[in-house]
């Protein structure tokens, strides 16, 4: 949700936002659209950061133009920081113009397990950012592809160290040149 509310306050097409988000529906990226893909990892821990990818199609650049790792690393506390709740509310507000589009921005949290009924447990935690990175997956990216995985393997699973991906960090400016 993170990566979300950031590019709708970023873009006037609301819907094209919403649209491009599968996260709820368990695809190998949480965005997608035409060329290109972004896949968001959130993590809390200590400062050497690692992801884990759940599939060899998560970070597989096949017929993508581009795709972009988001990591959002983040501090969690109790009753201090941004809820879960807090969060949502201000993407809500953000659809004043373009109810379609707040509709399906809906429908995919319930899709996600996000149900009005539990508010009260999504208020227990808090969040701090501590950093926030992008990173263009391409040349030799750590990462494991399709193509990589000989006949008879399968389940695949890995981490990455991000310490070792400082080379493949972007700016901000340039993923929303790349997805609007």
């Amino acid at each position: 949700l993170f990566f979300l509310r950031k590019w709708l306050k970023y873009t006037t097409n609301k819907r094209k936002c919403i649209e491009a988000w599968y996260g709820p529906e368990e695809r190998n990226q949480d965005f997608q659209q035409n060329d290109w893909a972004l896949e968001e990892k959130t993590s809390s821990g200590n400062n050497h950061q690692k992801i884990h990818i759940s599939n060899e199609r998560q970070l597989d650049t096949s017929n993508l133009k581009h795709l972009i790792l988001f990591h959002l690393s983040l501090e969690v506390r109790s009753g201090s920081g941004e809820s879960l709740n807090s969060m949502v509310d201000s993407m809500h507000a953000l659809f004043t113009e373009d109810a379609h589009a707040e509709i399906i921005f809906s429908a995919k949290l319930l899709e996600a397990g996000f149900f009005a009924q539990h508010k009260y447990l999504y208020d227990i935690d808090s969040y701090f950012i501590r950093q926030e990175y992008f990173y263009s997956v391409e040349r030799e990216f750590p990462r494991i592809e399709e193509a990589d995985i000989r006949s008879g393997v399968g389940d695949v699973k890995y981490s990455v160290i991000l310490s070792s991906c400082s080379d493949y960090i972007t700016s901000e400016k340039s993923v929303f040149e790349i997805i609007n």
